[in-house]
Order: structure tokens, then sequence, then C-alpha cells
């Protein structure tokens, strides 16, 4: 064999596995579930960026109220009647500000729940598709083997057959031989 003709072989498009159309169905539902797992992590992910955000202004909108309050009292020690109701009246509002954030915060936490459970439940169905897939590849490899053992036992038979029949016609032309034998002795 020359170079070139073996640089050729090197170089020849080698053929396309075809996937069985029964697997597509299995990888194209796999690949759609994966995707939606995907996107529900990242939806994930940005509610814990959310939640980090609330946290923190709570934390800032609680140090307010502290302050006001810090304040106020330093405001009534001094005899500022007017400057300590309003900073009472900034740490009420304050405190009402945080009260908000803790309730964002609370249903924050029940969407992340929700999106937990959605995931966990997607995970669970792309392992048992996985699952599935790899039993039904064995199954259709098995079947693809018996096939082609069945075919060859085909192929056998037939040539069993062929070779009985063949026998058989050995045996009546023998038999043929011997009764015009008899013939030719019996004529003599």
């Amino acid at each position: 064999m020359g170079l070139i003709a073996r640089l050729r072989g090197l170089f020849k498009r080698k053929p396309k596995v075809v996937r069985d159309q029964r697997l597509r169905a299995f990888d194209t539902r796999i690949a759609e579930l994966a995707g939606r797992g995907a996107e529900l992590r990242r939806s994930a992910a940005t509610l814990l960026a959310t939640r980090g955000e609330l946290e923190r202004s709570q934390d800032a909108a609680q140090a307010r109220a502290k302050q006001c309050r810090t304040k106020a009292a330093s405001a009534k020690k001094s005899g500022e009647n007017s400057a300590h109701t309003v900073l009472l009246a900034d740490a009420e509002a304050a405190d009402a500000e945080a009260r908000g954030f803790a309730e964002q915060i609370l249903r924050l936490d029940e969407d992340a729940r929700a999106i937990g459970d959605t995931t966990r439940k997607i995970e669970a169905e792309v392992a048992s598709l996985r699952q599935e897939l790899s039993g039904a590849e064995a199954r259709l490899t098995a079947a693809a083997a018996v096939t082609s053992a069945s075919k060859a036992m085909a192929e056998k038979a037939d040539q069993l057959r062929s070779l009985d029949e063949a026998r058989d016609g050995v045996e009546h032309a023998k038999a043929l031989a011997d009764v015009y034998r008899e013939d030719l002795d019996r004529k003599r």
C-alpha cells in the first residue's frame, strides 16, 4: 500500500453514528430538563443574591432605627422635645422599613423553597430518564445481537436444508444406481 493510499485512509470521513430514533426522544427530554434545571439554578442564585441585599438593607434600617432612638434619648435629655419627636418618628419609620424587608425575606425564602423543590424534582426525573435510557440502549443492543444471531441461524438452517436436500439427492442417485446395477446383473 502506497503512501498516498495510507494518507487517503487517514483523512476519510468516519461514518456518522446514527442514534436510534427511539433513543433520541430520551435525549431530547433529558436536554430540555437539564436546561430547565440550569435556569432554575440561575434563579436560585439570583434569589440568594437578592436575599443578601435585603438582609443588608434590613440591617441598615435596624441600625438607623437604633441610631435614631439613641439620638432621640439624647435630645430628650437636652430638652429638645421637637427633635425628640422627629427622631422617634424616624426610628418608627426605620423599624417599619426593617419589618418590610423581613417580610420580603420571608416571601423570598418561600420562593427559594419552591424553586429548590422543583429543581430536585427535575433532577430526579433526569436521573430516572438517564437510567431508563441506559436500560433502553442495552435492550436495543441485545435485540440487535439477537436479530443478527437469528439471521445467522436462519442462513445456517437454509444451508442445512440445502445440505440435507443434497444428501437426499445423493442417496436417491445411489439407490437408482443400485437398482440399475441389479437390473444389469439380472440381465447378464
